[in-house]
């Protein structure tokens, strides 16, 4: 059964996130459920019905209380952390201090080289939980390549569409990406949002498909440090090597690896038909 939530409040939410976000301005690092799938997108037009999800974690960078319902489940990531080069959670993504922020302010007051102070910036990404062919899948993307431009059409519209995510009464979102070019690189950015009216979607999906906050992984601070100056230390988890070497995860970091040097890193993955 839908569980039942305050529509209007989430409508003045959601804008308000929005809004708030347009201002200001997110592996080792993501464990999927078992059977679920990373959504993917492609160049052209996707449409995409996106499920809301309950929040189970203490802290949200959106500030939504746990036991609520909500769209997204923002992060900052780093990458390239360690001699392994591996990608991590900033510890930020949970309220907590950061080992590799800290040593990124601490270069950055020795005048360290932009190129190191780069390497050490988080990226800012969201996971998103999308129906596609039936089973709930999960996006994670970059918020500037993609959910910004989402934010940009939710803060200037003034009707229903800002809860194009809810079971009942949502919309199915057609987003399209475009091939854009920085740096002598290649990347899909979205750069332009439509709604459209679609079938109520409570029969088939709930609001606990997938918890998004239950995905991300967290590493201690000790962990984090051992990781930064390469020292030898256990992993929180057993390494899912088969997962960072299928199909679909190898084509959703091809292009996001070739955008590295860019803080709007992309992700792309397959396209959603129009029913």
């Amino acid at each position: 059964m839908s569980k039942r939530i305050d529509r209007q409040k989430m409508r003045e939410r959601m804008r308000k996130r929005a809004d708030e976000r347009r201002s200001s301005g997110g592996t080792y690092h993501i464990q999927l459920p078992d059977g679920v799938e990373f959504m993917s997108l492609d160049e052209g037009r996707n449409f995409l019905d996106f499920l809301p999800y309950e929040v189970t974690g203490k802290y949200h960078p959106d500030e939504i209380p746990a036991g609520e319902l909500w769209v997204r489940r923002p992060y900052r990531m780093h990458r390239n952390i360690g001699p392994e080069n591996r990608r991590i959670i900033c510890l930020t993504s949970f309220g907590k201090s950061c080992p590799v922020c800290e040593e990124r302010a601490k270069l950055t007051a020795e005048g360290a080289d932009k190129s190191i102070l780069g390497a050490l910036r988080p990226q800012e990404r969201e996971l998103y939980v999308v129906a596609d062919k039936g089973s709930a899948k999960v996006l994670d993307t970059s918020y500037y390549n993609f959910g910004a431009k989402l934010d940009e059409e939710v803060s200037y519209r003034d009707d229903d569409t800002a809860l194009f995510w809810d079971l009942e009464e949502g919309f199915t979102v057609e987003i399209r990406m475009s091939e854009e070019k920085f740096a002598g690189k290649t990347y899909l950015e979205a750069t332009r949002v439509d709604f459209e009216e679609r079938k109520d979607l409570s029969d088939k999906f709930s609001e606990s498909e997938i918890k998004l906050d239950d995905c991300l992984v967290e590493l201690t601070a000790e962990q984090v440090q051992a990781l930064l100056h390469g020292m030898d230390t256990p992993p929180p988890f057993e390494m899912d090597e088969e997962d960072d070497d299928s199909e679909s995860r190898s084509r959703s970091r091809e292009r996001d690896d070739e955008d590295e040097e860019q803080e709007e890193e992309p992700r792309t993955t397959r396209r959603r038909r129009r029913r």
